[in-house]
C-alpha cells in the first residue's frame, strides 16, 4: 500500500513539476519569437530536458520515465501556435526539414541567434530552428 501511494504521489508531483518547467520554456520561446520582427519559418527539433524534480523522482521510481510528458516538436509547435507565434511548421515533411536544419546547426552551417540552457535558436536563410535540450549535437 505504501509503495502504491508513494509511486502515485511521485508520479503526480513529477508530472506537475515537468509541466511547470516546460511552461517556462514555452513562454520564454513565445516571448522571444513574438517580439522578434523576423518573419521566418519556425521548426523544432528535440525534446525538453527532464526537470530536476523529475530526474530525482525517476531515480527512485524508474516507471515515471514511461509516463513523462516533455515537450517535443509536435506538442511544442501546437503550444507555440496557441500562444501567437506565426509560421510554426509541423508535419512529416517539416520533421525532415528540422532534422536537416539540426544537422546544419551541429556542423556550424547555421547561425546561432539565441541560446539558453534549455534551448538554442538557429537561423538558416528563411528558417529558424528551435533546438530543444541543453546537450546539442550528440
Amino acid at each position: 500500500m505504501f509503495v502504491a501511494i508513494s509511486t502515485s504521489y511521485a508520479t503526480a508531483s513529477s508530472l506537475y513539476q515537468q509541466q511547470r518547467y516546460d511552461s517556462y520554456i514555452l513562454f520564454s520561446l513565445s516571448q522571444y519569437l513574438v517580439s522578434s520582427s523576423e518573419n521566418k519559418n519556425v521548426y523544432i527539433f528535440g525534446a525538453t530536458e527532464h526537470s530536476l524534480s523529475s530526474k530525482t523522482a525517476m531515480k527512485a521510481f524508474p516507471v515515471i520515465n514511461y509516463v513523462k510528458n516533455n515537450y517535443y516538436d509536435m506538442t511544442l509547435s501546437q503550444a507555440l501556435t496557441n500562444n501567437g507565434v506565426k509560421n510554426v511548421h509541423f508535419s512529416s515533411k517539416s520533421r525532415a526539414i528540422s532534422t536537416d536544419l539540426a544537422k546544419k546547426a551541429c556542423i556550424g552551417e547555421a547561425n546561432k541567434v539565441y541560446s539558453t540552457p534549455q534551448y538554442s535558436i538557429y537561423s538558416d536563410g528563411d528558417d529558424l530552428l528551435i533546438y530543444l535540450g541543453n546537450s546539442n549535437c550528440k
